[in-house]
């Protein structure tokens, strides 16, 4: 179980941290309106992100239900998606993604739950690769604990959010290593389940 537990804060992580990127900016642009709109806003980003992150995990649910049906070495295969997601991010370019999605956000007047959901979905396409073959190698019962972790790590990412969108140096610290961060957890995962899946 512990090692579920591993396996699954370093799969949140990994795929998580742009949706941190894109979480503080939404909180940063909620701390510049006035204050009797703040607490109005902020629900509606909370709202927004973990029930985009709730269908995310369905999604991969269903698609790791269906990937269930095929060769364990086929399964143990699908460890290389989220390792060669990890290695795309060394010889990626990123920041220049990063900027416009913030430009885009903060040119928006009024905070929605429907563009935070619909920001944070589309960007979930990461989640999905990682997801649906680490949720593959899981029994049902452990699918269910998985996706009740995965549900309480999100609120704490909120929580970790609200605090990092008074930190201005959270920007600079996110382009010069969120990313290798990033990469360096998809990578271990990938061997992780690969080895797993082959043994």
């Amino acid at each position: 179980m512990l090692t579920n537990f591993i396996k699954a804060t370093s799969a949140f992580l990994a795929t998580n941290m742009d949706d941190l990127f894109l979480l503080v900016t939404f909180l940063m642009v909620v701390t510049t309106q006035a204050d009797s709109q703040k607490r109005a806003s902020l629900t509606k980003v909370f709202i927004g992100q973990i029930t985009a992150f709730i269908v995310i995990l369905l999604i991969a649910d269903l698609g790791s239900l269906g990937i269930r049906l095929l060769p364990t070495k086929f399964i143990a295969g699908l460890g290389a998606v989220p390792l060669m997601m990890g290695l795309h991010i060394f010889w990626s370019e990123h920041e220049t993604k990063r900027e416009h999605q913030k430009q885009k956000i903060k040119s928006q007047n009024i905070i929605s739950i429907g563009l935070v959901f619909t920001t944070i979905l589309a960007d979930g396409g990461d989640n999905l690769g990682v997801y649906i073959p680490y949720f593959s190698t899981l029994s049902n019962g452990e699918l269910f604990v998985t996706n009740l972790y995965l549900l309480f790590l999100i609120c704490v990412w909120c929580l970790v959010g609200l605090r990092l969108s008074h930190i201005p140096e959270f920007e600079t610290f996110f382009h010069k290593y969120g990313e290798n961060i990033t990469g360096v957890i998809l990578v271990g995962l990938g061997f992780m389940l690969i080895v797993d899946g082959l043994s």
